[in-house]
């Protein structure tokens, strides 16, 4: 019977003290990791204007006028979801993370000051950057918390490295890709693919929207090569080919470079129309593509 009330009243103390303070110290952890999202507000509008160059063949300056707009606010908040959840995006490193820095929490932090930056949490996730603000409460009463959670965070500089390697990886890009096509047709931005194949589209092409450069499109064997003619840039030079497609437009290949038309490399591109005047076609996530009108 003793043994018994004994037990109880340890339970009843840590109940009260130990354990009320570790899952304080989990709140904290979690509200600073799990809960603050606000860098990925700021990756979402940077990767989302590349993901819909690439997926719709639009332009980086359509892209941003539909941000600027408000016209994509919720899919944009819904790809900032994607990359935080815990499916396939980096939701699952956020709640590793969080127990790391709670264990930090409970070796560095008195329970007096434990309690203190427990009562200053905000309540509700920290979604964008001015979000932020709702933390200064706490760094300014306790600086030593700060500084913990400001090395813990960017102990390899930005973000950690595990947290590059993760947001770097095909997986991920490949979550966010697939996810995003579906957010964008689902606020009615489906893809077109608008291909007219009897088309003549040999000669003379501008960009829409760099009207200074010039490409060339001539049929060569099975397919069509677009060289430039007038060149804006210090990569891919006048008389060097930018483009090339087959007869039915599938194996599409772009021409990079390195400044002075150094290590120059191909890679694979989508066309999206082709009309007697217009021409648009999309490379790799982040690295645009054609847009290109008749030149008369």
């Amino acid at each position: 019977m003793k043994r018994t009330s004994l037990t109880l009243s340890i339970l009843l103390l840590f109940a009260g003290g130990v354990w009320a303070e570790i899952d304080k110290a989990e709140a904290i952890a979690t509200t600073m990791i799990v809960k603050n999202v606000a860098m990925f507000d700021f990756l979402a509008l940077q990767q989302g204007r590349g993901l819909h160059e690439h997926l719709r063949g639009v332009s980086f300056a359509e892209a941003n006028n539909l941000i600027r707009s408000g016209k994509l606010v919720k899919a944009y908040g819904e790809l900032q979801d994607l990359m935080t959840d815990t499916v396939g995006g980096a939701g699952n490193l956020l709640i590793e993370e969080s127990k790391e820095f709670k264990e930090i929490i409970l070796i560095e932090l008195s329970e007096a000051e434990i309690d203190e930056i427990y009562g200053l949490l905000p309540k509700g996730d920290l979604r964008s950057m001015n979000d932020l603000g709702k933390l200064e409460p706490i760094f300014e009463l306790n600086p030593r918390f700060s500084n913990l959670f400001w090395e813990f965070q960017m102990a390899d500089g930005m973000m950690s490295e595990r947290t590059m390697s993760f947001l770097s990886s095909d997986q991920y890009r490949n979550y966010l890709k697939d996810g995003f096509d579906k957010i964008l047709t689902k606020h009615g931005y489906p893809l077109v693919i608008s291909i007219d194949a009897e088309a003549d589209i040999k000669g003379m092409w501008t960009h829409i929207n760099q009207k200074e450069e010039i490409v060339e499109i001539t049929r060569q064997g099975e397919g069509y090569v677009a060289t430039k003619k007038v060149s804006t840039d210090n990569y891919v030079p006048q008389g060097e080919t930018t483009f090339f497609f087959d007869l039915d437009f599938n194996n599409c290949k772009i021409q990079f470079a390195q400044e002075n038309f150094t290590n120059p490399f191909l890679v694979d591109c989508k066309v999206f129309k082709i009309s007697e005047d217009r021409i648009i076609l999309s490379g790799p996530v982040n690295m645009g593509g054609f847009q290109l009108e008749r030149k008369f």
